[in-house]
């Protein structure tokens, strides 16, 4: 298998053509010569593999090269590692991690076993296999009502529908411990409203109301699968999704079933990180934008069917529409064309975020009827998932319109806002991030450092170091809230024992200045932190929840 040989009209070996040629032993006759259209790229850094039935080429992902009828099929949106690259067996194809940053916002990231595709099961009309699950919530005293939930309260993941992170209520800066709790488990960011806080402890499969006074836990809920993010609060309901394909509701009072729909195409599991769960699991926080719940089960636009956008009336849990993402071409299972040597078309699930006017799943664009739309307004998004926790070198949170490496490589905007993490009230974003990014190799990467910028003027206001590695950040009032373990080298790589050194420190927005810092028993989990009604909330890696206060 080659690349290398001259092309006429193109720029070096990398734009030549991308061949396979078979030959005899003995003689060195050529057998057969394979020459596809080459997609324009370099090939990856690993080694071609064979099966007696294809050669598995690397030029963009995985290309299953058809050694009887030289026919190639592309599969760009998954890939192989450094060096290793894939490996073919046991009838599968193995995928392991990699930190490739091309196609970055479609392929999948993570070690995949990979089958053939049976059915698809993808159509536009499957409406009669969504099943609907009332509750005895639903019926007791009618439908639910709803209810406006303030500001000042914290309704859902990263506060409102925009995924800000910012809050209304205004926090003190003298803090002290109010109360603690110890959930146990990995726990998820916290939702509070009604009085009540709620966090899920994700591999146990629990939704935990507690009291946001005391501490004192009201109820517990078990799903039957992973839930990986809080449940958002409307009305007196906490919805959820669940690994399991499916959507709870549960009345927030105490617990009880509203509603539950099963949102599965088939009821196929998978082994994911250790549990079975469904093929197309769905990410814990459901968004909730004027009565309509919206939310994605799936993984990848390219696997099991791909995608598949739900809107829900969040009262009754009713199917309002279901809008399918399915990258290949239904009829013969081809990726589309891509668009050039960095991007793809396709998407992988997440959860969604919302303006007034569109529903965004990362840089997909959809109206509130869920149809596709060509472009939307500047919103936050990410390309590995707001549930990464790994902080790959080659990903960064973005807040803009579209999808643009933050790899320092080719096709990055100018004036790209990028950060690990990112807070915002408009015209204002703060964040924590690297100050650049080299295009591949991370020691090269700028230090860590927390910022303020004007989105509006495309300025920088300020920008400082901080003692911590960020983990968490609220926005309240004029004040930031920091958390994380602590650092102890100029890349912002966190040190010492994971529960030694921890800090919370309280930032002024004017100016960047240290407002007070006080200390932590473990460092947050990722983005976990919520602020409502003047008190601040820490979801700990050591499975408890925390509640500071005004002092």
């Amino acid at each position: 298998l080659g690349g290398f040989k001259p092309i006429e009209g193109k720029r070096g070996p990398v734009w030549g053509p991308y061949f396979a040629t078979q030959r005899d032993l003995a003689t060195g006759k050529m057998l057969r010569h394979i020459e596809p259209e080459n997609p324009g790229h370099h090939h990856r850094c690993w080694q071609n593999k064979a099966t007696d039935r294809y050669i598995l080429g690397g030029r963009r992902g995985v290309e299953f090269i058809d050694l009887k009828s030289g026919d190639v099929l592309w599969h760009s949106w998954v890939r192989g590692v450094c060096r290793y690259g894939v490996m073919p067996c046991n009838g599968l194809l193995y995928a392991p991690p990699h930190a490739c940053g091309c196609y970055i916002a479609a392929k999948l990231t993570g070690f995949y076993a990979l089958a053939s595709e049976m059915d698809s099961g993808f159509t536009t009309n499957k409406s009669e296999q969504y099943s609907l699950e009332r509750g005895p919530a639903y019926f007791k005293g009618g439908p639910i009502q709803q209810a406006d939930i303030p500001d000042k309260q914290w309704p859902t993941y990263r506060h409102d529908a925009r995924r800000s992170g910012r809050t209304g209520c205004t926090l003190p800066v003298a803090l002290q411990r109010e109360w603690h709790v110890d959930v146990d488990g990995k726990l998820t960011s916290p939702t509070v409203a009604g009085g009540r806080v709620f966090v899920a402890s994700v591999d146990e499969h629990r939704i935990c109301a507690i009291d946001a006074d005391s501490g004192k836990s009201k109820w517990d809920f078990t799903a039957d699968a992973r839930v990986d993010s809080p449940p958002t609060l409307y009305s007196d309901q906490a919805i959820f999704g669940c690994r399991d394909g499916c959507v709870y509701s549960l009345r927030a009072s105490d617990g009880s079933l509203a509603w539950r729909l099963r949102a599965v195409r088939s009821e196929r599991r998978i082994t994911a990180t250790g549990q079975l769960e469904s093929v197309s699991p769905i990410s814990g926080s459901v968004c909730v934008q004027d009565g309509v719940a919206y939310f994605t089960a799936g993984r990848s636009s390219y696997l099991d069917g791909g995608i598949e956008l739900y809107r829900l009336d969040a009262r009754t849990g009713k199917t309002l529409s279901v809008t399918p993402i399915y990258s290949p071409d239904p009829e013969t299972g081809r990726q589309p064309a891509q668009f050039g040597p960095a991007y793809m078309p396709g998407s992988l699930s997440d959860i969604l975020s919302s303006d007034d006017q569109y529903v965004y799943l990362r840089d997909m664009v959809l109206d509130k009827r869920g149809d596709k739309q060509p472009k939307g307004n500047p919103h936050l998004f990410t390309l590995t998932g707001f549930l990464d926790d790994t902080w790959p070198h080659r990903s960064y949170w973005i807040f803009g319109t579209h999808c643009s490496l933050s790899t320092g490589c080719s096709g990055r905007d100018r004036n790209l806002i990028y950060g690990r993490l990112l807070v915002f009230d408009k015209p204002m974003i703060y964040g924590y991030g690297r100050a650049s990014v080299h295009w591949s190799n991370q020691l090269q990467d700028g230090a860590y450092r927390l910022f303020a910028r004007d989105s509006g003027k495309g300025e920088e206001r300020w920008t400082k170091k901080v003692p911590i590695q960020v983990r968490a950040m609220v926005l309240a009032d004029k004040m930031l809230f920091l958390a994380g373990p602590p650092v102890d080298t100029d890349d912002g790589t966190g040190g010492g024992k994971e529960n030694e050194g921890a800090m919370l420190l309280v930032i002024s927005t004017s100016d960047g200045s240290e407002l007070a810092r006080y200390p932590l028993d473990s460092p947050p989990v990722f983005d976990g932190m919520a602020a409502a009604n003047g008190r601040l909330y820490l979801s700990l890696l050591n499975g408890r929840l925390l509640c500071m206060a005004e002092k």
